[in-house]
């Protein structure tokens, strides 16, 4: 398959935009799609796992949209991926077709939405077929829970994948990419539904209870692609993620976006337009939601990695940067998720500068996706261990600007020590 530069996405017979079967897709093309996961950055690495896992079934990916999330998009507001990555240039860069949901079926993308009132009047309801790679895992033998069928008029029924899909044989809840792909090519699809392994199935939808409904071959979806390795458990984390390396590393934001963060640290400078904005070091510390997974034994200042470790690890990064004589001093630029004044009065005393959506009134423009494209920026960058957020910037401002990077460990005190 190749790039279509046509107007109709390449990939689909559009007949504007009501139904999935038999009017927007094309019979003789095979596709294959997916919910999101709990977050942007997540739901970033679910994105690319997608495109991935289509490139090698053969089948052209089908991206959701970016799930509503205040704290992400500035309003609960369910955003096309290509409102925030360049997708014609990442199509380009994988030569591959890409297709997003808005392409497919008419809902209410990129405009603020109440769960409850989420579906576009004159949209019809679709049924359909998919496999839960968490069912498998699940105790109850339930697929994950994801609002983005709701949103685009989808009543599903879901079937547990075999477990040949599996990495281990642990409880660990990773799949392979080629344990997927298998049962999406038809010798594998009939021994995945032979019933010669144990199969579960559920819908959330009560009038689907009782459905049986076969994972649908040439629309297949997925209840959660953030679970799944090559080789290893959490790739993504490792320092060679064949997924980043062949499609996260494409995925550049818009220009619009990064017009954005351009807008942003200007003023954060106080630069006239066309000023030369100096480098600087970027610095993610996530807190807010890492203190429920503190132990209980320990105080939050015990268990969550002081400022103190994070301006040890910028001046590791600092001391690499080079700098032409001449040349402003590295800056240090910092986002967090913290609420607290005082913590904040506090990265202002090392001399650092903080994002701060309220004062630059961009609370309602995106301001996680901000976030992201000024962390991509760094000349280098220091990160929050276990957080994704942290681990996709580490990684841009490795492969995109060629810069240093080291993360942050928490969890007990003096964790970052060593």
């Amino acid at each position: 398959m190749g790039v279509s530069s046509s107007a109709t996405p390449e990939g689909l017979s559009l007949d504007k935009q009501h139904y999935i079967k038999g009017h927007n897709l094309k019979d003789d093309v095979r596709y294959v799609t997916t919910w999101h996961y709990a977050g942007m950055t997540n739901d970033f690495i679910v994105f690319c796992n997608l495109i991935y896992l289509g490139v090698i079934s053969q089948r052209i990916p089908i991206l959701p949209p970016f799930a509503p999330a205040g704290i992400h998009v500035g309003a609960a507001a369910a955003i096309d991926f290509s409102e925030i990555f360049d997708l014609p240039a990442l199509s380009k860069a994988i030569q591959w077709p890409i297709l997003e949901w808005s392409d497919v079926k008419r809902a209410k993308y990129n405009e603020s939405i109440v769960m409850g009132d989420s579906i576009l009047p004159g949209v019809e309801r679709d049924k359909l077929g998919c496999w839960s790679t968490w069912a498998m895992v699940d105790g109850s033998h339930r697929a994950a829970h994801s609002v983005m069928p709701q949103l685009l008029a989808l009543d599903i029924v879901y079937t547990s994948v075999p477990r040949s899909t599996k990495l281990t044989n642990t409880d660990d809840p990773h799949v392979t990419f080629s344990g997927l792909a298998s049962i999406l090519m038809p010798q594998g699809r009939v021994h995945a539904l032979d019933g010669t392994e144990t199969l579960s199935t559920m819908s959330f939808e009560d009038r689907m209870e009782g459905n049986v409904l076969e994972p649908d071959d040439q629309l297949a979806c997925f209840d959660l692609l953030y679970f799944v390795s090559a080789k290893a458990e959490w790739e993504w984390s490792q320092g060679v993620s064949p997924v980043w390396s062949l499609i996260g590393t494409h995925a550049r934001f818009t220009p619009r976006i990064e017009g954005l963060a351009d807008q942003y640290l200007r003023s954060l400078f106080h630069l006239g337009k066309g000023a030369t904005i100096p480098k600087f070091v970027t610095v993610h510390i996530r807190r807010t939601d890492f203190k429920d997974s503190c132990p209980k034994d320990l105080t939050l200042d015990e268990c969550l990695a002081p400022l103190s470790a994070y301006e040890r690890r910028v001046a590791q990064v600092k001391s690499i940067i080079k700098v032409r004589p001449g040349e402003p001093m590295v800056e240090v630029i910092v986002a967090s998720d913290e609420r607290e004044a005082s913590w904040w009065e506090a990265v202002g005393a090392l001399g650092w500068k903080h994002i701060d959506h309220i004062v630059e009134e961009t609370v309602e423009k995106y301001p996680g996706i901000i976030d992201a494209a000024i962390l991509s920026r760094g000349a280098g960058f220091v990160g929050t261990a276990q957080s994704t957020m942290s681990l996709v910037a580490d990684k841009r401002v490795k492969d995109w600007g060629n810069g240093p990077a080291r993360n942050v460990r928490w969890g007990w005190p003096g964790a970052d020590e060593s």
